[in-house]
């Protein structure tokens, strides 16, 4: 209960302040906006990761770090990156991500591979960034994840569905 009410208060502080706080960094200039903002990127998301939040968001920051691509990027571009597809790893409402997407372009935080240094990713190398550090480091997670998979994916792969398939496909042409 309590991790939930940090990470909200987090969350509505940096949708509230975010802009303007960083208006404020780039003017060189202390205002309330930015002292919130500090006090939500320390205090507050510092206890609620304490708390058992941002496990996914901090598995991809982590599978990011093996790529040299981006060890120019800040802990917490990487965060961000990784916060916005735990999103649809969650699957949370389209609005949600919609927000959050809004909110991470407004103060210039990285939304898609280009933007975070993997613009020319291989499938290879994701693999090497995003599974195969769950499996060495946290094998639980991983073990989610590849049970999270087979249950999305699972049901494109059945041989019901796929002889229904063949059979419209090969004498109905549907």
């Amino acid at each position: 209960m309590t991790a939930y009410a940090l990470a909200k208060l987090c969350y509505d502080t940096l949708l509230e302040y975010g802009v303007t706080a960083k208006m404020s960094c780039e003017a060189h200039a202390v205002t309330p906006a930015l002292e919130h903002i500090v006090e939500a990127n320390t205090l507050l998301s510092g206890l609620g990761f304490e708390s058992g939040g941002l496990a996914a968001a901090h598995a991809i920051h982590n599978g990011l770090t093996v790529s040299e691509k981006v060890h120019d990027q800040y802990h917490g571009e990487k965060v961000a990156f990784g916060t916005l597809a735990s999103l649809f790893l969650t699957d949370k409402p389209r609005s949600v991500i919609d927000e959050v997407y809004t909110f991470c372009e407004s103060v210039g935080l990285p939304t898609y591979f280009e933007r975070i240094g993997l613009g020319d990713v291989s499938d290879e190398e994701l693999m090497e960034v995003a599974v195969v550090p769950l499996f060495y480091h946290d094998r639980r997670r991983f073990m989610d994840v590849m049970a999270y998979c087979i249950a999305i994916n699972g049901s494109f792969f059945n041989t019901q569905r796929m002889v229904q398939e063949y059979v419209l496909n090969a004498y109905f042409n549907r």
